[in-house]
């Protein structure tokens, strides 16, 4: 019984650790999508003159952002943008594996859209492609080492557990 129980202990630290090598690279492609985001937007603000919430949820839409569906619900039922996106941003699940300091940085995004000209928008929308794409590149370097790291340690954490027990 034993035996089995700490099998399974292994399998579950293994199964832990994988879980949080997967949630580091689902925060790398939430910032490059967020960085072709920011381009796309920049690009429509500037050659299509639509609104900004017509934007923000036809490229919502494009990319599969479920939270700029939610931003944009709430700007229609009469809330200002900037709230809409900072309640959204909110309720992007756990399990994309963001951190406070993420949501900090996609709040800031959203919280200056649709409130300065032309000109305003697309060089803030520049801005951040460019801080989406440095974010994204640095979980990168860092996904390689990590990621590694958390499997073995899930696996060698329950192996040293079952061995305890044993």
């Amino acid at each position: 019984m034993r035996l089995i129980g700490c099998i399974l202990l292994i399998i579950s630290t293994t199964a832990t650790g994988c879980y949080l090598s997967v949630m580091i690279k689902r925060r790398i492609r939430l910032f490059n999508t967020l960085a072709l985001l920011a381009g796309n937007v920049s690009a429509a603000i500037r050659y299509s003159g639509d609104d900004i919430t017509k934007i923000l949820l036809q490229e919502g839409l494009l990319l599969k952002l479920d939270f700029i569906k939610n931003a944009v619900s709430c700007v229609e039922k009469g809330e200002a943008l900037e709230k809409g996106w900072q309640e959204s941003v909110d309720g992007i699940p756990v399990f994309c594996g963001i951190t406070k300091e993420d949501r900090a940085l996609i709040k800031q995004f959203g919280s200056k859209l649709g409130t300065t000209d032309v000109y305003g928008q697309t060089d803030h929308c520049e801005y951040f492609k460019e801080l989406f794409h440095s974010r994204a590149s640095k979980l990168a370097q860092e996904c390689v080492g990590k990621s590694r790291v958390y499997r073995c340690l899930g696996f060698f954490s329950g192996a040293a557990i079952s061995l305890a027990v044993i």
